[in-house]
């Protein structure tokens, strides 16, 4: 029939969790970073668009080229402009909007 310790062991490995118990909450939890992740980016890609359309208001004779190197360089600045501070970037949108306000 058993020994009672046998008994024992059984009961206790049904109280157990495993890792495969949790696999809903981590799917739970990739979904949201993931969604968090692709937000911050086309939010940042947002703010770099306008960031480049006022650059371009402001200097109003930028050469577009499709080569490598101009790919490239729009890389970088992509790259800088996520570098620099966000509280830089807002109080730069603050005077860009106050500047177009003056002129229309």
């Amino acid at each position: 029939m058993g020994c009672r310790g046998d008994k024992k062991l059984e009961s206790d490995e049904s109280n157990q969790l495993h890792l495969i118990s949790f696999w809903g909450l981590y799917l739970l939890c990739g979904a949201f970073t993931l969604a968090a992740l692709v937000f911050f980016l086309l939010r940042v890609i947002h703010q770099f668009v306008r960031y480049k359309k006022q650059r371009a208001n402001h200097l109003s004779s930028s050469l577009s080229s499709s080569s490598w190197s101009s790919r490239w360089s729009q890389v970088m600045n992509f790259v800088d402009f996520i570098d620099e501070k966000e509280e830089a970037i807002k109080k730069m949108y603050a005077q860009g909007d106050s500047t177009q306000g003056q002129v229309s």
